[in-house]
């Protein structure tokens, strides 16, 4: 779970994102096309979320995403931010990074 712009913002199995203002009453969407999300992580007013398949998906908000441009693979575990470079890590030590 993470937050922005006052919202939590919740991730998991078949693309499924949850979104709170209030942390109890919550809305769930589904994103098309997108397998189970393992991770989210908020910073500087960017949401991303990593999962099976090596995918990622980039909010502002966390309610619109669109999918960024990575190659397919194994699934990404983990997110973090080095100064203004975002690392995913995932299995058989995979890791891709981007500005």
């Amino acid at each position: 779970v993470t937050s922005v712009r006052y919202r939590l913002v919740a991730v998991g199995p078949q693309g499924r994102v949850a979104t709170s203002t209030d942390g109890q009453s919550w809305q769930v969407t589904q994103l098309p096309d997108a397998p189970s999300l393992h991770r989210v992580v908020a910073s500087s007013g960017a949401v991303i979320a990593v999962g099976a398949q090596g995918v990622v998906r980039i909010s502002s908000n966390g309610l619109d995403w669109r999918a960024a441009e990575t190659p397919q693979g194994s699934d990404l575990w983990a997110l973090a931010r080095f100064g203004n470079t975002w690392r995913a890590f995932g299995d058989q030590g995979r890791q891709l990074g981007a500005r």
